[in-house]
């Protein structure tokens, strides 16, 4: 299947999702977070089940982006990159760190009930709860903390420039 094909699939599916699951939130949207139609094109399918295929995409995007995280809040001591980033850091970046994990680790166990329980209304209602945290909490502090390691390891290259 080509990627015109895959993508025209994908719009007609999601379509169906929409009006069968009062889904409010848009394929446009949902693929600027979370990038839904670079995971279909890497499955190379669009699923029967394509709330659950989309639900699965915001989770492991979430997940993968709260272990780098973790790794600010928590340096490994055997990663030099964690620990030096971690010192861009205050405690109160730390404390909104840990908050906003929580606030993830909630949606990712939520997700599992949902899957567990096959409601595809719920699973609507999660997609949509799920961007919205993520357009209005998650990615404002991801990006501020971003900012502040980025500003960190410019100080430090300009310190080794100074050298």
């Amino acid at each position: 299947m080509t990627k015109t094909e895959l993508f025209k699939e994908l719009e007609i599916e999601f379509n169906k999702l929409k009006n069968e699951s009062g889904l409010k939130s848009s394929l446009e949207e949902l693929d600027k977070y979370f990038f839904i139609k670079d995971s279909v094109l890497e499955k190379g399918f669009v699923s029967n089940n394509l709330s659950n295929q989309i639900r699965s995409r915001l989770i492991d995007v979430m997940v993968s982006w709260d272990n780098y995280l973790h790794g600010l809040v928590m340096p490994n001591p055997q990663n030099l990159f964690s620990i030096n980033e971690s010192k861009a850091l205050n405690e109160k970046d730390r404390k909104e760190i840990m908050k906003i994990m929580s606030r993830a680790a909630y949606f990712v166990a939520k997700s599992g009930v949902i899957r567990i329980k096959k409601n595809r209304q719920a699973e609507a209602q999660f997609i949509d709860d799920v961007l919205n945290f993520w357009k209005n909490n998650y990615e404002p502090l991801f990006l501020k903390i971003l900012e502040k390691i980025e500003e960190h390891w410019k100080e430090i290259k300009e310190d080794k420039e100074k050298l």
